[in-house]
């Protein structure tokens, strides 16, 4: 099961791949590049969220909660400092300092995020995730009926 809020449509560069557990990529991290001979890829049960994350913050700074909790940061001389929290429990779920990247969570369900960004031990931005008035999509995998009848009851408790 994926909730996400919906991406906007984006004509912006990819984001930089990320792994789990959460995870820091700086922008100067090459993908490795795809043999002729690898093996056929294989189809994910949904659509993955868009490569960019969807929401503008200050200094350049890209974020949204498809697939989990993502950050894009522009390269930075000063550098960033950056915090994810569960709003919910009060803990510190990630928290790292580099010049510039993306960041991904490792919780890629629901959860009540909260991002810090500080550049020069400045506070720049400060988010709390809040579905409250905003349109949700909620993305079931393929060929999982029985998970899926059993979730609508806690769709409508979600909304």
């Amino acid at each position: 099961m994926n909730v996400a809020t919906m991406p906007a449509k984006t004509d912006e560069p990819a984001m930089a791949p990320v792994g789990s557990p959460a995870t820091a990529v700086s922008s100067a991290t090459a993908a490795p590049a795809a043999s002729a001979s690898a093996a056929p890829e294989v189809k994910p049960p949904y659509p993955p969220p868009a490569a960019v994350p969807t929401q503008r913050g200050p200094l350049g700074i890209r974020f949204d909660f498809n697939n989990g909790c993502r950050l894009l940061l522009p390269e930075s001389e000063d550098g960033w400092r950056v915090r994810l929290s569960d709003l919910d429990t009060g803990n510190v779920i990630y928290e790292t300092s580099l010049k510039g990247g993306a960041i991904n969570s490792s919780k890629r369900y629901y959860v009540r995020f909260r991002i810090d960004v500080w550049q020069r031990e400045k506070l720049v931005m400060s988010h709390e995730y809040s579905a409250k008035d905003r349109e949700i999509l909620i993305q079931f995998p393929i060929g999982t009926l029985g998970d899926t009848m059993g979730w609508f009851p806690y769709a409508v408790k979600f909304q």
